[in-house]
């Protein structure tokens, strides 16, 4: 985070003095949200929590308040479910102005199919009926909250949750440094929280903190017997994971064992501490830097105007990177593009229907 961020951030910290409840209750009221709108549409925690990358039982761990949700990830979901941010802090359905229901920007509408494909803008703008116009506003994010009035529940509701989390975040830092300068070989963790590789929530004789930060035993031990190297918990950008793959490249299940086997792309599998099945797996870019891209390759694109049937405008956050390019080009030095295709509208509706 910048400075000029912090320091905006710094100016509205009154806001959390002046709110009457707590940071836990926060949390509580925005987990239970979580879950009314998950239900609404009738998705699966593990749908969810494909769409914000992350591992389902991170997801679970946001909707129980075992774990914080973040600021970027809850604006996306703001923006998934189309309802304004605020609706996740209110204590009651009828409070929570309500936009209208999912319906062009479904799951499916990110999803590539069967094989490690990326569908061409040219051919999904053709098969798309709603206009579509990039945000080129260059506007600082912080600035574009301070011209609105303070009285804009929406932008107090978001500016409260960042500075929570600031100030949440910090102190807890602060009091894991003083325990490490007391054990600096590491210690269990009291608290419930997610693992800085896997993202499963742990704690207790289950959790490790140590300099590197806070892991499961079965992470832990990949790391103390050199599986993996101790520097994949400085950078989530060293390594793909599973989901990562899918949601990239649409490769999962049998094509990626096929790449596997093939010796194509390779990943380190992180065992369970007890010695039996597969607790998580890792492709890291060291491993792979001739195959896969680095993450900021694919950190394109952004929000983007849509004008829907009744002619209002809203933004859309679930474009993947290869609407803004042609990813065979954009990829052109990666071994990945070689095994890349252009799948079809109706292809890829045909495969979605399946998967259902």
């Amino acid at each position: 985070m910048d400075f000029q961020t912090c320091f905006f951030i710094s100016q509205r910290i009154q806001i959390i003095i002046k709110r009457s409840y707590s940071s836990i209750s926060l949390m509580n009221t925005v987990g239970k949200k979580l879950e009314f709108f998950r239900l609404k549409h009738q998705f699966t925690q593990k749908q969810v929590a494909m769409v914000l990358n992350i591992p389902v039982e991170k997801y679970s761990a946001f909707e129980s308040g075992a774990s914080d949700i973040s600021a970027v990830q809850l604006a996306r979901l703001s923006e998934y479910y189309e309802v304004k941010i605020d609706a996740f802090f209110s204590s009651s359905e009828e409070k929570s102005e309500m936009v209208k229901a999912i319906g062009n920007h479904g799951l499916t509408e990110t999803k590539v199919n069967k094989v490690p494909a990326a569908r061409g803008p040219k051919k999904v703008a053709k098969a798309r009926k709603t206009k579509r116009m990039a945000n080129t506003s260059n506007t600082p994010l912080t600035q574009q909250y301070d011209e609105h009035a303070e009285g804009n529940s929406e932008e107090q509701q978001l500016i409260t949750l960042l500075a929570n989390i600031i100030v949440e975040s910090t102190m807890r830092e602060l009091d894991d440094l003083n325990k490490l300068e007391k054990s600096p070989g590491g210690y269990h963790y009291e608290e419930k929280k997610a693992c800085v590789i896997c993202g499963t929530v742990v704690s207790g004789e289950m959790s490790w903190y140590d300099r590197n930060g806070l892991k499961c035993i079965h992470c832990q031990k990949a790391i103390n017997e050199q599986v993996i190297p101790y520097w994949v918990t400085k950078s989530k950008d060293s390594f793909y994971t599973e989901i990562q793959l899918e949601l990239d490249f649409g490769m999962k299940g049998k094509v990626l064992n096929a790449f596997k086997k093939a010796g194509l792309i390779h990943s380190r599998v992180i065992p369970k501490a007890e010695g039996t099945g597969k607790h998580f797996e890792l492709f890291l870019r060291s491993d792979n830097r001739d195959f896969l891209p680095p993450h900021k390759k694919l950190r394109i694109g952004g929000p983007v105007k849509e004008i829907n049937a009744d002619g209002l405008e809203e933004y859309v956050l679930s474009y993947p990177w290869y609407y803004f390019v042609d990813p065979i080009e954009h990829l052109k030095d990666y071994g990945i593009s070689n095994y890349m295709r252009f799948v079809p509208e109706k292809d890829l509706l045909e495969d979605t229907e399946q998967d259902h």
